[in-house]
């Protein structure tokens, strides 16, 4: 089930639109929230509240950084606690699945995968219940967790 480093590499670059050249790398840099809530892929399904989220982000992810407003919007409403993992940070251990379904109830950091970046998984009390990919179903997953936090 382990995946070349390269191949996982060639996954999350190529789920995106290459980026245009008024994007650059450092616009993560300017989210000083990422590097305060970073964990590793290891501690994904070990964090101390019993329900959160883990957004896992690109900085060469175009669909990332088109959303990466919304998500930090979203983290800040304090409704979920959110994590982030930089995925060029933890190529070495991510997994990556062709069906984010296959993943749901999974209790050990051996058995997550995600399909690519962007991705968000929630987490409660240390299993996966929801693992959501790609840019669209990502900003439809937040916004159903603000309606059902106003409920």
């Amino acid at each position: 089930m382990h995946i070349c480093p390269l191949i996982v590499a060639a996954a999350f670059t190529s789920c995106s639109p290459v980026k245009s050249e008024s994007t650059n790398k450092s616009a993560f840099d300017e989210y000083g929230i990422i590097k305060e809530q970073e964990i590793f892929w290891d501690d994904c399904l070990s964090q101390k509240e019993e329900r959160y989220l883990v957004f896992f982000h690109s900085d060469t992810c175009g669909h990332c950084d088109e959303i990466m407003g919304d998500v930090l919007a979203f983290s800040h409403e304090n409704i979920t606690k959110m994590y982030f993992v930089d995925v060029n940070k933890n190529l070495d251990k991510i997994k990556t699945c062709s069906k984010e379904d296959l993943t749901i109830g999974v209790k050990d950091i051996n058995d997550l995968a995600i399909i690519g970046t962007p991705s968000i998984i929630e987490v409660f009390e240390g299993m996966t219940i929801a693992n959501v990919p790609g840019k669209e179903s990502c900003l439809t997953f937040l916004n159903e967790q603000r309606l059902n936090y106003k409920m």
